[in-house]
C-alpha cells in the first residue's frame, strides 16, 4: 500500500464486499488519500501486539462504498458485527 498523504473523517460510509463465502461489510472511519492521488476507505483494527486500534486501508476483496441508506439489512447487521 502507498503512503497515506491525508486523512479525512466521514461517517455514514460502508465498504461492502459480496466476492466472498462470508459477505462482508466494514465501516469506513475515514477516507485517506494516497500517494498516486486515489481516495481509499479507512478502517479501524485492533491488533494484539498493538496498545491502540489502529486505521487501516479496506481490504483488497472487490468490493464497493455504499451510504448507509443503501445497505440492506444484512450488510447493516455484518457491518455491526465487525
Amino acid at each position: 500500500m502507498s503512503k497515506i498523504l491525508q486523512i479525512t473523517p466521514c461517517s455514514g460510509w460502508y465498504y461492502v464486499s459480496e466476492n466472498n463465502v462470508e459477505p462482508l461489510s466494514f465501516a469506513v472511519a475515514a477516507w485517506g488519500v494516497i500517494e498516486n492521488g486515489d481516495v481509499v476507505g479507512l478502517i479501524p483494527v485492533t491488533d494484539p501486539d498493538r496498545k491502540y486500534p489502529r486505521l487501516v486501508p479496506v481490504p483488497p476483496l472487490g468490493g464497493r462504498y455504499l451510504q448507509e441508506d443503501a445497505l440492506s439489512p444484512t450488510q447493516r447487521d455484518r457491518a455491526r458485527r465487525g
